[in-house]
């Protein structure tokens, strides 16, 4: 063993008589088979009250060991092998929490593919980067950090380790580089470390779901990636640095392979594929009885943009490499006191913190203000007429194999046109219809699509423009709602303008003969059954746009049957059926599920209104059962998590990282819910499950902008659930009420911050010459002002179809409008520290010194590489002044003297050239 000269540290534990008696005592440990934290009892067993989070390093012959108080790492250097054990201060001492996994000799059929080794294998090329370390020295030793390197070589390879320590951190920050010294070849470099508790973890979290031994987590599920592991309060988290992922880009022949076609795929360059990184989360691996976290460098096949298999036989998944040097690292989190389930909320926090704020400060994606959108993309979607797919051949030619699959656009039939309009019994209704052409009969109320959150964005636009049409298109859209037949307060989801009749909804469960294990659509919408959810979606929103828009006499009655409905409906459980026959006899598939958080919503809001308390009475008893049920292990179920693109049977479980199948419509009708809740009881709790729902809602949403993300500039965007692929799914705008609402009630600029990105990535894929010009959008294939409904959903660059407006421009500007009704253009509240732009504009500093307002803004249309070149008007607002006169002074502009209701809603004007001025 080599050992590099340390330089003296710290003050020892360990006298140098004691030195040989601990080695003594560890090598007989390990004999036999006592854990290795016994080997430690001597050696800073305890905690010194005196040491407090400041940083401690000891260096002897044996071991180092790295603290701070709350985390500690001990480097056991005696062996061939460095190892690496790391700990968590709990009641006063070290538990022993993780360890370096270096692999294994072991081989045979009970090991997972990834770890084995041997004939069939391509074992040169398979690299565990802690089988290599032999050698290790300290780089930097100071108040502010402590860094370790850890070196030595694997298979001839060259490997090196960094391992960084700084006072008050829960984490370490470890890099990994390596030097390919033999030939520029690899199958896979990975990292990977135990969770040193045993028995089932009591919860777990990668960012998407297995179903064979050889699955793993490509980086295409990276939205926000980590892998988490908690038992009994203790917690590790393994959080890939997104940072290092785009700064260290190595291209590899072959990488990033799907078996099926490429359909609607965006021109690619095949010698500048990356070779992708991979995590991988195995509670039953073969090689270690403990659970086991792998990260690193590693392709993968995409099978049915769900699924991401590693090959490991035969070396069949061996690339060629553009470079023989790489680099990637993560951060390790530990901790010993984490709220059951609940631990992911610290990596949730750290994830935005760490990523999302800085790209928050960018100007892409947005690139004209939001009323310039909604001049543009209304009038085009009211015209649209859809479009129908034309089919081509394989294109074998082409690497990798293309289908020649195009759109064509309807013209000359205003017929079709997307708005419709009519008068029924002497009412004006109208609605628009989705775009997908064996929907495009459809008006929407779904739970997916929806005309009446749609109607709350054209209203607020229409104010905005004065614009008494779009105001007259939200009024027909709130009357042909409320002119739906109700059968029990019970409602349709769809009308037929072919039929001019309402259909249920798009499924029809079978009420005999139901099989839950069954891998079935149901689609069927000639002859759907009713679905809660998409009656709760749309009965929230109607009471929204009664808040927020206007007061139409007819919403309280009609929703106050619905709410009436669900409470004899309701189950002793506290769920409410999924589906209802014609009859309403509750069918038996998602009997169970998910869909509280919209009932909660509707029941708590029926309660502002009419004081009724078996409204939130029942509205408490479904909240338990969320937080009870649901939330413990994230078992999100809905309608789309089983019966959409991602099929599944409704009993499916992923045993081999412990999770189940989640989709995130029913997260975000939980954001609702609980604010709603909370805002009529003030219980803790309800607040306490509504920033749990918000925090976990992060690791479906795009914190970063990844190199191999070509197709749209994904920042901000959400995907649908851990068992799909699509970036910037147009579901986004669904979350921004919430998040932001959610956000105000906690004081929590983290997740304000969060709304305001999904408000603007809802719009990241509308055709336009400034997204085009920008790179925000380049690869438009729909008309000026419409956009898909997401990209690159079959896991490779790819521009898919449309299937409504609300999946796109008109559900973006409704997301709009419901931020900017709370936030207004910008947002500084100075009671709680919170300053956030939202309209092209970045709160960038502000501050109060008694009566004198200094505020700092820039604009961020102006940063782009195309800004946009016309000044215009914006709404800032500041809450939490004292009733008095205050100086005003923005931009080192000129001093306005300002009482607080002026400061309220004050009207500011952005130049193109970057100046933003108060309008006098």
């Amino acid at each position: 063993m080599k050992i590099q000269p340390l330089f003296e540290s710290g003050n020892y534990d360990l006298s140098a008589l004691l030195k040989p008696l601990i080695h003594i005592i560890r090598n007989l440990a390990l004999c036999i088979g006592l854990p290795i934290t016994l080997t430690l009892f001597i050696s800073g067993c305890q905690i010194s009250k005196e040491q407090g989070n400041t940083l401690r390093l000891i260096q002897n012959d044996i071991q180092i060991e790295l603290d701070n108080g709350r985390i500690r790492v001990v480097l056991e250097i005696d062996s061939s092998v460095i190892t690496q054990t790391y700990f968590v201060a709990s009641e006063g001492s070290w538990k022993e929490v993780a360890s370096s996994y270096p692999g294994s000799e072991k081989t045979g059929d009970k090991i997972l593919p990834l770890y084995d080794k041997g004939p069939g294998f391509a074992d040169d090329y398979r690299l565990m980067a802690n089988d290599g370390f032999d050698s290790v020295k300290v780089l930097e030793e100071s108040k502010d950090v402590i860094r370790l390197l850890l070196t030595g070589t694997i298979k001839g390879n060259m490997i090196e380790q960094t391992v960084d320590l700084q006072p008050d951190q829960d984490y370490f920050h470890i890099e990994i580089k390596a030097d390919l010294t033999n030939e520029a070849k690899l199958e896979y470099l990975l990292s990977s470390f135990t969770f040193n508790l045993l028995g089932e973890p009591d919860y777990t979290f990668v960012p998407g779901l297995k179903r064979a031994d050889d699955d793993l987590i490509g980086d295409r599920k990276f939205f926000a990636p980590a892998a988490i592991v908690e038992k009994d309060g203790f917690m590790m988290a393994l959080v890939p640095d997104l940072n290092l992922i785009n700064e260290n880009i190595v291209y590899a022949k072959g990488a990033r392979p799907q078996k099926h076609l490429r359909i609607f795929a965006v021109p690619l360059d095949t010698n500048r594929i990356s070779l992708p990184t991979g995590l991988n989360l195995d509670l039953h691996s073969g090689v270690s009885k403990f659970p086991l976290i792998s990260y690193g460098f590693i392709d993968y096949w995409v099978e049915q943009h769900v699924y991401w298999r590693h090959e490991n036989e035969d070396g069949k998944q061996v690339r060629e490499l553009s470079d023989t040097k790489l680099r990637y690292g993560f951060d390790l989190f530990l901790d010993s006191e984490v709220e059951k389930s609940r631990g992911y909320a610290l990596v949730s926090s750290f994830l935005w913190k760490k990523y999302g704020t800085k790209y928050f400060q960018m100007p892409k994606p947005q690139a004209m203000p939001f009323l310039g959108y909604a001049e543009v993309c209304y009038p085009a979607t009211f015209a649209y007429q859809g479009y129908d797919v034309v089919s081509g051949a394989a294109m074998g030619a082409l690497q990798p194999r293309t289908i020649d699959i195009s759109i064509s656009h309807r013209k000359g039939h205003p017929e079709l046109e997307t708005w419709q309009q009519w008068e029924e019994e002497g009412v004006a209704v109208g609605g628009l219809r989705l775009s997908a052409p064996q929907w495009y009969q459809f008006i929407y109320n779904t739970s997916w699509w929806n005309n009446v959150c749609d109607a709350t964005g054209i209203f607020y636009w229409g104010q905005k423009q004065n614009d008494s049409t779009l105001i007259d298109k939200a009024r027909r859209i709130i009357n042909l709602t409320l002119g739906a037949p109700q059968k029990e307060g019970m409602f349709p989801a769809l009308y037929d303008l072919n039929k001019k009749s309402w259909a249920g909804s798009l499924w029809n469960p079978p009420l005999e003969n139901y099989d839950p294990n069954e891998r079935a659509t149901y689609f069927d919408w000639e002859d759907g059954a009713y679905q809660t959810a998409s009656a709760s979606v749309t009965a929230g929103y109607l009471l929204q746009y009664r808040k927020t828009c206007e007061n139409n006499p007819g919403i309280i009655p009609f929703v106050q049957r619905y709410g009436d409905f669900l409470i004899q409906n309701m189950q002793s459980n506290g769920c409410v059926p999924g589906w209802f026959s014609k009859e309403l006899e509750p069918l038996p598939s998602l009997k169970w599920n998910a869909d509280g958080g919209a009932h909660i919503w509707v029941l708590s809001e029926l309660y502002k209104v009419t004081n009724e308390v078996k409204y939130i009475e029942a509205a408490k008893k479904i909240a338990h059962f969320m937080i009870q049920e649901v939330m413990p292990r994230q078992k999100w179920y809905d309608f789309e998590t089983f019966y959409s693109c991602a099929v599944k049977p409704e009993t499916f479980f992923d045993e081999r990282t412990g999770q189940y199948p989640a989709n995130n419509m029913s997260l975000s009708w939980a954001l609702e819910g609980f604010s709603s809740l909370y805002e009529v009881t003030k219980n803790q709790v309800h607040l306490s499950a509504a920033e749990a729902c918000a925090d976990y809602s992060i690791f479906y949403q795009a914190i970063w902008a990844p190199h191999y993300i070509i197709t749209a500039y994904p920042y901000g965007g959400f995907s649908s659930q851990n068992s799909d692929a699509e970036w910037l799914d147009q579901r986004s705008h669904r979350f921004v009420n919430g998040l932001v609402r959610v956000g105000l009630l906690s004081n929590r600029q983290d997740l304000i911050e969060r709304g305001v990105a999904a408000m603007k990535s809802s719009l990241t894929l509308i055709n336009h010459p400034l997204h085009i010009q920008n790179e925000i959008y380049k690869y438009p294939n729909y008309p000026l002002g419409l956009g898909p409904e997401n990209i690159d959903h079959e896991g490779f660059p790819q521009m898919p179809l449309r299937s409504g407006p609300s999946w796109c421009e008109v559900g973006g500007l409704a997301g709009a409008a419901h931020a900017m009704n709370h936030l207004g253009g910008a947002y500084i509240d100075f009671e709680n520290n919170i300053g956030v732009g939202v309209d092209g504009v970045a709160v960038a500093d502000y501050s109060i010194n008694q009566q004198e307002i200094k505020i700092t803004m820039k604009s961020l249309l102006s940063g782009l590489s195309v800004p946009f070149d016309k000044p215009y008007l914006l709404e800032l607002r500041m809450v939490g002044l004292e009733e008095r006169t205050y100086t005003l002074i923005l931009n080192e502009g000129p001093e306005l003297t300002l009482n607080n209701r002026e400061l309220e809603s004050l009207p500011v004007i952005v130049y193109s050239d970057g100046r933003i001025i108060v309008e006098i």
